[in-house]
């Protein structure tokens, strides 16, 4: 073993280290969630308030969901059978206009929801409902807003 060799192998555990260089480092022995957790909701005002009154956190947090959810999507079988491709793509056009379990949002835009949500909460829920028979799609897709989630 080379001096080099002995130089990499020990550079490896450097953050272990309990001699004079680690005198004054503090590392918290928590996590995110823990350390968060009492001003977590002054954390989701501010950031909904930047969203809404700052033009530069608005266009980031607009640009990241275009760059994961895209403008609009189309969903098209990939089956050889023309019939069989026509009637689940005509399946597909109508779940996406009926997912939504509150009946307000196409799917796409659930999913464009969910992902500023994300960004401006920390987190987003979706929540899967199946639903009666006498409801036009037997599974509802609800956004549940992460305010609304216990944090325990």
């Amino acid at each position: 073993m080379t001096e080099q060799d002995t130089e990499i192998k020990q550079s490896v555990f450097e953050g272990a280290t309990k001699g004079k260089r680690a005198y004054g480092i503090y590392a918290p022995d928590i996590g995110p969630n823990i350390e968060t957790e009492d001003s977590l909701a002054t954390l989701r005002d501010r950031s909904r308030d930047n969203y809404r009154n700052k033009s530069l956190h608005f266009s980031g947090v607009e640009g990241q969901a275009i760059s994961e959810v895209g403008t609009g999507f189309k969903v098209s079988s990939q089956c050889d059978d023309p019939n069989i491709k026509q009637a689940l793509d005509e399946h597909w056009q109508w779940f996406e206009e009926n997912a939504d379990l509150n009946e307000v949002m196409p799917f796409s835009a659930l999913l464009w929801q969910s992902v500023i949500n994300r960004d401006l909460s920390g987190e987003s829920f979706i929540r899967k409902v199946l639903t009666p028979l006498d409801r036009k799609v037997p599974l509802g897709i609800q956004l549940v807003e992460s305010d609304l989630v216990p944090l325990e």
